[in-house]
């Protein structure tokens, strides 16, 4: 490849691929104080799509939600054992815990918020009541490219062809 095309080459994919680079948190809290008995379960969806969510571009993502107890008995000897159940009984992104719940998504859980930007949760108590409180979900997102971007490639291509035919003469 002779010099006077390398130049614009470089130039014409560098302003592309920094142009469409990075990612973006987007970020749903579900406030909420719910009272799950012993044995019963309390469910409800996370919906990013209103955060300027595209479909497809979730990278990761994590899910902290709040349990305590509900204090109603006082004399409660047994911890409250809690199932979180995150799309489907997998334990790709759910699991076991005697509190508050932190796990990072699996990628059961990221392909269902790639498909739609919905992701359904479920508590259940095995062991004791409980109240759930606040329920946040945090996803990393890869920016989209913008037509500008592409534009900016076209006219990189452009130079480089227009640099190869001034070449050739």
């Amino acid at each position: 490849m002779s010099r006077s095309i390398f130049k614009p080459l470089v130039l014409a994919l560098g302003m592309t691929f920094g142009a469409s680079a990075g990612a973006a948190t987007i970020t749903d809290t579900i406030t909420q104080d719910a009272y799950v008995s012993f044995l019963g379960s309390h469910t409800y969806t996370h919906d990013i799509t209103d955060g300027g969510f595209v479909p497809g571009s979730a990278i990761s993502g994590s899910l902290q939600i709040s349990i305590y107890d509900d204090a109603r008995d006082r004399f409660d000897l047994l911890p409250e054992l809690v199932l979180v159940i995150v799309d489907s009984f997998d334990f790709d992104s759910g699991g076991l815990t005697f509190g508050n719940f932190d796990n990072s998504l699996g990628i059961q859980a990221l392909g269902s918020l790639n498909a739609d930007g919905l992701l359904q949760v479920k508590v259940q108590s095995l062991i004791g009541d409980f109240r759930v409180g606040n329920s946040t979900l945090s996803v990393e997102v890869s920016e989209v490219p913008v037509p500008g971007t592409l534009g900016l490639l076209g006219a990189g291509l452009a130079a480089l062809g227009l640099v190869r035919r001034k070449a050739a003469r």
